[in-house]
């Protein structure tokens, strides 16, 4: 199983954007959480907090829905599995999230469901649910080259892996440091045999961790320099940098120098757009990294998918 980010390097070009949905296309805002690339369509595939769906966005902005979950929950993490022409989808209950967000109290037990489209047919090729008797709300994926599927818990404190016969189990846990009960660990990769995933408090420095994949009882904290706060999606570059979105229109490049036991910030990309944005995602396309923007605060306004141009 390949993800697109794996694959593709970084290298920038003159920027380009991409608005949507187009104003006359008669669908309203999607407030997209996750953007990931379809190669063989040549599109983007975004989630959608709203519909509950994840839609394709073209070069034109025109959406166009990939399929229906059958579900009842909110889409937030999309990746493609390009080897298997699959589309996997992290679906949960927003209201929770919101309410962490909020700082107001949880509730549970809530359900996550991990969803397979079959981008062939537009089909679900699968559904699997994540649940245990507490609140579960899953976030972001990534995968390993053997074709297990990891997943964050934004308000379990846990990350869940999925194996390729279906299994469902916790792969690693920290309800110290990932904000149990709070906005805990975000954004996930795999890379070189470990996970790297970060905690998205919106106020505090956001942490940074490194699981192996051979032994996730050891948790080690990546020490970085600088301070990123309100963290969302983060991706893993060709040439093994870390792409790390944040709410606050900041992209932030690290590389690191001893295999993640450290990091440096090296460059940032800021969106320049209106306040009402947040940089919630970044995917790659043909060689170019491009940041999701969407507005919580104003559904009447557009997305935007944007071509990152790195500041040093």
């Amino acid at each position: 199983m390949k993800s697109v980010a794996l694959i593709l390097s970084y290298t920038c070009i003159a920027m380009g954007i991409i608005s949507f949905p187009p104003s006359n296309s008669g669908i309203t805002n999607l407030l997209p959480e996750s953007v990931t690339y379809h190669p063989a369509s040549d599109q983007f595939i975004v989630s959608s907090i709203i519909h509950g769906a994840p839609f394709y966005v073209a070069q034109n902005g025109t959406t166009t829905q990939v399929g229906d979950s059958g579900t009842n929950l909110n889409t937030f993490g999309v990746n493609v599995d390009i080897d298997a022409n699959i589309l996997y989808t992290a679906m949960a209950n927003f209201t929770p999230v919101l309410d962490a967000f909020e700082g107001k109290p949880i509730y549970g037990p809530y359900e996550s469901v991990l969803v397979a489209y079959d981008l062939n047919t537009g089909e679900v090729a699968k559904r699997i649910p994540i649940f245990n008797e507490d609140v579960t709300a899953i976030n972001d994926l990534a995968f390993d080259d053997d074709g297990n599927i990891y997943l964050t818990d934004i308000l379990g404190a846990k990350i869940w892996k999925v194996s390729q016969d279906g299994h469902v189990g916790i792969f690693a846990n920290d309800t110290a440091r990932w904000n149990y009960r709070s906005l805990g660990v975000n954004g996930i990769t795999v890379h070189n045999g470990y996970i790297l995933t970060m905690t998205c408090d919106v106020a505090a420095r956001n942490q940074l961790f490194k699981i192996h994949l051979r032994d996730p009882s050891h948790i080690i904290e990546v020490h970085y320099d600088g301070k990123i706060i309100a963290s969302d999606g983060i991706r893993i570059t060709a040439d093994g940098s870390l792409i790390v979105t944040t709410h606050t229109q900041t992209t932030w490049l690290l590389q690191s120098k001893d295999n993640w036991e450290t990091a440096a910030v090296t460059s940032s990309f800021s969106a320049g757009l209106d306040a009402k944005y947040s940089t919630v995602s970044a995917a790659f396309r043909n060689g170019q990294p491009w940041a999701l923007q969407n507005s919580f605060v104003d559904l009447s306004i557009p997305d935007f998918i944007q071509e990152i141009q790195w500041k040093n």
